[in-house]
């Protein structure tokens, strides 16, 4: 009888704790509404009387140390959401202008004291304006956040130092990158790409020794992304050497993007390469790179066991021999069960249509 009874009040005393805990989290997130609730008001209310005084700043002759006496220092991150897209915006002078108000006044100091903090949410609030406002004197301090475990605070330091173009700390991205196995291609890649081409010459004497294929890859695709035409020929001998889909890939697609004809002769072999995805981008490269010679290896892939080869196939020899366009006609017309025919007819029907 007394288990029972132990038991009864166990469970009671269980649901009566969890009724208090949902309770309480029902209390936290209302509570933390209206905190947000009351903030975006106040950054609001701060915005419509700091709006005419930026631009009358802009306009004007005030110094930036003046602007920012008249502001309390509990409102100075308003501040910084309002020049946000102004500073993502700007250029040149009026840019240094506005970023003076971060970079001249005592708005740098708490954003790297806030940078010196524990915090990994205002380490991220502050090396974010700081990249935007391109504050130098943060730079130190930036880079060793690089060696930060938290993988967020790596990301918006890297990012800073990415938007002061900072080149000499490239590899030291890369290098703190590895340590965290979520941080992707396509992040290091928007990172990165935040740089001037000043980051290609370094990036190019480093290629020619590094067999890391993740770098090989975001390499090859910042040239192409700043069409660095010197990065070529060390290119097309990472390609033709390379056993990695994504290095083959993200060298077609740089050398179609600069147009660089020397690689054409490397496509001949590439067309038959065992990878699907590496013979369509091949193709998608010889409607820029290629010439008639092509042809008859380009009519062949029409026949390819992959529904994105032919498709493309018949895409190319369009493009690059517009001549043949009624020799495809004819095949497409003549050869009503033909698989290869039935892709001609689509792509000649949606050129139709397009037309």
């Amino acid at each position: 009888m007394n288990i029972h009874v132990d038991i009864y009040t166990f469970l009671a005393l269980t649901i009566f704790a969890l009724l208090i805990l949902t309770y309480a989290l029902v209390i936290q997130v209302v509570l933390l509404r209206l905190f947000h609730g009351y903030q975006y008001k106040q950054e609001q209310k701060f915005f419509a009387v700091w709006e005419e005084k930026i631009f009358m700043f802009l306009e004007g002759e005030e110094k930036p140390q003046a602007l920012i006496k008249k502001i309390n220092r509990s409102k100075y991150l308003y501040l910084l959401h309002f020049l946000r897209e102004f500073l993502l915006m700007l250029k040149g002078d009026d840019f240094l202008k506005l970023s003076a108000i971060v970079n001249d006044t005592k708005i740098q100091q708490f954003l790297i004291a806030q940078i010196k903090s524990g915090s990994p949410k205002k380490i991220n609030e502050a090396a974010y304006y700081l990249g935007l406002a391109k504050s130098v004197a943060a730079k130190n301090i930036l880079r060793k956040k690089l060696r930060s475990q938290n993988a967020s605070v790596f990301l918006s330091c890297a990012l800073a130092l990415a938007r002061l173009n900072d080149v000499n700390i490239i590899f030291d991205i890369f290098g703190n990158a590895r340590r965290f196995k979520f941080v992707s291609k396509d992040s290091l890649l928007t990172i990165l790409s935040e740089f001037t081409d000043e980051i290609c010459a370094p990036l190019l004497k480093n290629l020619k020794s590094e067999k890391n294929v993740l770098i090989q890859s975001i390499t090859i695709t910042l040239f192409r992304h700043f069409k660095y035409y010197k990065a070529g020929e060390s290119v097309l001998k990472i390609m033709v050497y390379s056993q990695n889909k994504e290095v083959i890939i993200e060298s077609i697609k740089f050398f179609s993007s600069i147009e660089f004809m020397e690689a054409s002769t490397a496509m001949r072999s590439l067309i038959n390469h065992p990878k699907p995805e590496v013979r369509t981008e091949v193709l998608k490269a010889l409607a820029v790179l290629g010439n008639e010679s092509f042809e008859q290896r380009i009519w062949d892939c029409m026949y390819d066991p992959e529904y994105e080869v032919q498709y493309n196939a018949v895409i190319t020899l369009l493009k690059l021999i517009p001549s043949s366009e009624e020799k495809i006609s004819q095949f497409a017309y003549g050869n009503r069960k033909d698989r290869a025919a039935a892709i001609a007819r689509m792509v000649l029907s949606e050129r139709s249509i397009r037309n």
